[in-house]
């Protein structure tokens, strides 16, 4: 202050008025210090030590202007928004204990667009910018003795994560459950996600990029930028192709005959579900023909499968036909040139059968349940029924024909011309087809009779005693005679005949 002192004489500086604050401005040993000290206009005072002399004022009053100093402020960190979002920013809410008045100006390396930033109202409205971090400069300055200040406050637009929820997908009666795909969702320490549904069922990882669900719905991935907040969305779709058949036309065809393997199962429609189906019967492969065939009695399971994989199965019984049984009757036995009835006795009754017995030249009636046998051997007869499917029985009966094997040649006779046994010859029953040889000794051994090749009970074939056109002596002759049975047997018989007179 020495240098506003107008007089040489010692004297005291003192302040008499301040400015409105609570840091005034100090006078030390006539130093003023306005240090951090409040604007203003301070009247400060010199007052001599001694009196002046007359007429010579005692002090003196000046006045200082001290200004405030210019202060830009200190910048808050950076402002983060997302993109997308609506905010308007008054920029000098970034900056703290600036001085009022300032100018604000864009500095960014990307400029802003669309009047986003209004310099006058020092704001900016982040409505539609892209992703990038914008720059403002806030200037004071009064023209006075103060330096200007600036401060540079920032704007930050952060981008969206990648929200990439994958493709659609189907849920169907085989494939029960999948994972949803998130991978080309962004990814980092810094990346959270949370998969959420309003129709379907998340059965586990509902914060991770595949989480497993098993139901049909909208599911709604949300990926987050723990940093910033910044968060994007995706939704996927699941549907279920899950239902199955409804039922099904089939028809069913029972074996023929008993323990047959011609039965058959056959899907005729199928209501429901999706084409193309499949078929199985009884735990079998699947198969495209839903023809069953060759099948025997019994019960079978059927599923029907559709495209989607979803079944509908169902129980089929085949019946087994009661068996054909034909009885023959038991064996029979009849003398060479009778007869015997044959029966055919089958079960179930009340059925239409055809009749075919063989062999059939000895019968009366080869396609009858009765026949009439009359054969002349032992013959063993088949007969075969057959119902309207073509169901078969068989049985055979045996008939023996015995033969009566009667041959007798009397023991004496008397050719003595009185027409009462004059002649000795065979005597036979129908067994008897010939007479082989019939041959007659005398004691000697000499043949006096012999025919061969001849029907029994004829004398014409008979011997009438004589021996060599002479009546043979009365005596003891011995017979041979050797026949031929109709069945092919022969047999040779031999006694004594006594000659009579």
């Amino acid at each position: 202050l020495a240098t506003l002192q107008q007089t040489a004489e010692p004297g005291v500086w003192s302040l008499i008025a301040s400015p409105p604050g609570n840091t005034p401005a100090q006078i030390t040993n006539g130093i003023f210090n306005a240090s951090n000290a409040d604007a203003g206009v301070y009247e400060l005072q010199f007052t001599l030590i001694e009196s002046p002399p007359s007429g010579c004022p005692a002090f003196s009053t000046q006045l200082i202007s001290v200004e405030a100093s210019l202060f830009a402020g200190v910048p808050d960190q950076a402002a983060h928004v997302c993109f997308g979002e609506n905010e308007l920013f008054n920029l000098s809410e970034l900056l703290q204990g600036e001085n009022a008045g300032g100018q604000w100006t864009e500095t960014s390396s990307i400029p802003s667009s669309g009047g986003a930033f209004q310099p006058d109202a020092g704001s900016f409205d982040v409505t539609n910018q892209q992703p990038a971090t914008y720059r403002f400069r806030y200037l004071v300055g009064s023209g006075g003795v103060c330096p200007l200040d600036e401060a540079f406050v920032e704007v930050s637009v952060e981008p969206l994560p990648v929200a990439q929820a994958g493709t659609d997908q189907a849920l169907d009666c085989v494939l029960t459950e999948v994972n949803l795909n998130g991978t080309g969702s962004s990814t980092g320490s810094n990346i959270a996600y949370l998969w959420t549904t309003d129709t379907g069922n998340i059965r586990s990882g509902a914060t991770s990029l595949m989480p497993l669900v098993d139901a049909a719905g909208n599911y709604q991935l949300a990926v987050t930028n723990l940093i910033y907040g910044c968060r994007a969305t995706d939704a996927v779709t699941i549907v279920a192709n899950n239902t199955p058949p409804e039922e099904a036309l089939l028809s069913q065809k029972d074996p023929l005959c008993h323990n047959q393997t011609n039965g058959s199962i056959s899907v005729l429609s199928v209501t429901g579900g999706s084409a193309p189906y499949l078929y199985s019967i009884n735990q079998q492969p699947f198969v495209v023909n839903p023809n069953f065939m060759g099948l025997t009695s019994g019960t079978y399971h059927i599923e029907i499968e559709d495209a989607n994989g979803c079944r509908w199965e169902t129980e089929v019984m085949l019946n087994n036909p009661p068996a054909i049984s034909v009885n023959a009757g038991p064996d029979i036995t009849i003398f060479y040139g009778d007869s015997t009835v044959l029966t055919a006795e089958t079960l179930p009754l009340n059925n239409a059968y055809v009749y075919s017995w063989t062999p059939s030249d000895s019968l009366s009636c080869e396609d009858c349940d009765q026949a009439v046998a009359s054969p002349d051997v032992t013959t063993l007869y088949q007969v075969v029924v057959s119902d309207a499917n073509g169901c078969q029985d068989r049985d055979e009966v045996l008939v023996t024909v015995r033969i009566k094997r009667d041959v007798y040649i009397p023991n004496g006779f008397s050719p003595n011309g009185d027409g009462v046994n004059d002649i000795i010859m065979v005597f036979a029953g129908e067994g008897v087809e010939k007479v082989l040889e019939f041959d007659i000794y005398d004691r000697w051994g000499e043949s006096v009779f012999y025919a061969a090749n001849f029907p029994p009970n004829n004398p014409l074939y008979g011997w009438n005693g004589f021996f060599r056109n002479k009546p043979a002596p009365l005596d003891v002759y011995v017979y041979y005679v050797r026949v031929l049975y109709i069945d092919g047997r022969e047999n040779l018989l031999k006694g004594d005949i006594m000659l009579a007179r």
